[in-house]
This record gives structure tokens, C-alpha cells and sequence, in this order.
């Protein structure tokens, strides 16, 4: 690469000899499917895994769901404290021999406002007042 070419590259003002710069540079925006706060509440919820909300985001493998920052806007957004999402380890390939406890508990959210909600394999679904939380 010239010199030049790097210094436009790097958005420096020396740009001669390079006519189509694009002036904000860097990567294109990527934008998100509508209804995409519905994928993060359902992936919150428990009703699918990381992996399959990441998919349904269009998101690359080596992205991360909890650095975007519409995920964590939409946590701000909905008053969430903390969470946790188990989905892809409880129904991976290797336990899929083994029938899962539908007991199990696959997420669970806990909100600013101190309530617990949990998700279990089964499909059902706790509401706890209290902050407390199950080992998952």
C-alpha cells in the first residue's frame, strides 16, 4: 500500500492520489432484523439458546450477544440486574442422551424492581418476588 493510500486508510488528511475515500470510513453499520427486542426477550425467557439468538440477530460466531450494545440497552431498557441463560449447555448433544430433569432450571432474570423470574426445561415458568436464585 502507498503512502498516501495508508494515511487515507487511517483517515489522515494527506489523501492525494486516492479519489474515493469513503469519508467516514471504517465498517459499514450493521443493522438489526425488525422485532429484534423479541429474539432478546425470548432469549432472556429461556426459549432458546445463545447460539440461536445470535443466528437470528445475524450476528458472526466471534460476536459476542453481551457486547452488543442493543443488548445492553434493551437490559437498561427492561430493568434487568442480572440474568442467566443455560439452554445451550442443558440441551447440548451430550445430554441429549440422558433425558433432562424437567425441573431443571434453563434461565432466569432478575429485575431492578427485586423480581425473580425462572424458566425450567420443561416450559414452565416461576415468578419469585424475593431476589433469590437457584444454583443453576
Amino acid at each position: 500500500m502507498c503512502y498516501n493510500c495508508h494515511l487515507a486508510a487511517h483517515g489522515k488528511n494527506n489523501n492525494l492520489g486516492y479519489e474515493n475515500r469513503n469519508i467516514a470510513g471504517g465498517r459499514p453499520i450493521r443493522h438489526l432484523p425488525e422485532g429484534y427486542e423479541n429474539i432478546i426477550n425470548d432469549y432472556l425467557h429461556g426459549i432458546y439458546g445463545c447460539k440461536k439468538c445470535k443466528e437470528l440477530l445475524g450476528f458472526t460466531k466471534g460476536m459476542k450477544l453481551t457486547e452488543s450494545v442493543e443488548f445492553m440497552q434493551y437490559l437498561e431498557k427492561m430493568g434487568v440486574k442480572e440474568y442467566k441463560n443455560t439452554y445451550d449447555v442443558v440441551f447440548c448433544k451430550k445430554n441429549r442422551v440422558n433425558p433432562v430433569d424437567p425441573n431443571k432450571i434453563v434461565a432466569w432474570i432478575e429485575f431492578n424492581n427485586g423480581l425473580t423470574y425462572k424458566m425450567r426445561a420443561s416450559g414452565s415458568s416461576e415468578t419469585i418476588l424475593k431476589s433469590t436464585k437457584d444454583k443453576i
